[in-house]
């Protein structure tokens, strides 16, 4: 047998505790593309997106990284939902569950767009003074942009839709404080 057959002999015989074991993780990933160093932390935030507190409680989640060179690390980590925690694995659950959502409901743009996009850039790198001109309504509220350059080079930066963004903020804080027990 060929080594590309074992390969395929056992990527086949693991299927189930593939889809059982790190399915669920795979969701930025999948969505987003290697984010290099954030990429374990997007694994954990998809799997957090995707489980409630419940499922997760008493769980041990192996996380491992590895770079391309030689280095490379593993911990553990047992969700647990202390009351008296900062941040809950219940808060943490709930706020993360729109991720899915948010991940779909992005709009594609034609490549044409993104090399007009990208000559852009390419022609107004390190310009200054500078002000972008793109269109920002499709930006999440409370994203953060860049609006101006000054001849100093300085940036100035602006938050999309920041009075909805600091209802929805105001909002998880309330969240996370009845669910850290506080009225």
């Amino acid at each position: 047998m060929g080594d590309r057959t074992v390969e395929q002999l056992l990527v086949k015989s693991t299927a189930g505790m593939w889809n059982d074991k790190t399915e669920l993780s795979t969701l930025t990933g999948r969505n987003i593309g290697n984010m290099y160093t954030a990429s374990l932390y997007g694994a954990l935030v998809s799997l957090l997106s995707q489980k409630s507190a419940a499922d997760l409680s008493g769980r041990r989640l192996l996380l491992y990284s590895y770079g391309s060179g030689l280095a490379a690390s593993m911990y553990s980590i047992v969700c647990r939902d202390a009351a008296d925690a900062a941040v809950t694995l219940t808060s943490l659950c709930e706020n993360l569950s729109e991720v899915p959502k948010r991940l779909e409901s992005r709009t594609a743009s034609a490549t044409d767009d993104y090399r007009g996009v990208m000559d852009l850039r390419e022609k107004t790198h390190h310009a200054a003074p500078f002000k972008p001109t793109g269109d920002v309504t499709s930006l999440w509220p409370g994203t953060y942009y860049l609006s101006s350059i000054d001849d100093m080079h300085r940036r100035q930066y602006s938050v999309h839709n920041q009075e909805q963004a600091s209802s929805q903020m105001a909002s998880v804080a309330t969240s996370l404080s009845k669910s850290n027990g506080h009225s």
